[in-house]
């Protein structure tokens, strides 16, 4: 009898062990699209930067018209916690789904104890990428050196 709990007992403690482990070894960085519904009710969307910082990772949204927003998150396993500022305080809890999509709650200093929904999807390295300028084509260039 205690020889079975001693061997229950160390396989939890490995499996605890081995869950740090594996949600460390993720790399979540990237860029993201945002969507959600602020608290007048109305969607949004927006670009979310992340960056893995050892065990934590950075966040930045850019939000518009609303600004810029800045947060420092942890993972644990398939659930990603993060608080964040901007022109507000506030903390969200995405649930990280297969394809690196976060599904979140999030929820701000003042908003009476309302929860809103937001999800990131990643967007790949082509669309995250702004184009290239267009060169000037040679009747371009020809014009504006008359305009000189």
């Amino acid at each position: 009898m205690i020889r079975t709990l001693l061997v229950v007992l160390t396989l939890v403690c490995c499996l605890n062990l081995a869950a740090p482990a594996s949600s460390m070894a993720q790399d979540l960085s990237g860029v993201y699209q945002c969507e959600g519904v602020g608290p007048n009710g109305k969607p949004y969307k927006g670009v979310v930067e992340i960056a893995k910082n050892d065990q934590t990772y950075r966040f930045k949204w850019t939000i518009a018209p609303d600004g810029v927003y800045v947060g420092l998150g942890i993972l644990k396993g398939d659930a990603m916690a993060v608080s964040y500022f901007g022109q507000v305080l506030g903390v969200v809890l995405y649930k990280i789904e297969k394809g690196q999509r976060f599904v979140g709650e999030w929820t701000v200093i003042g908003a009476e104890g309302q929860v809103y929904s937001e999800t990131l999807t990643k967007m790949s390295l082509k669309a995250a990428t702004p184009p290239e300028p267009k060169k000037p084509s040679s009747d371009t260039a020809l014009a504006a050196s008359f305009v000189r």
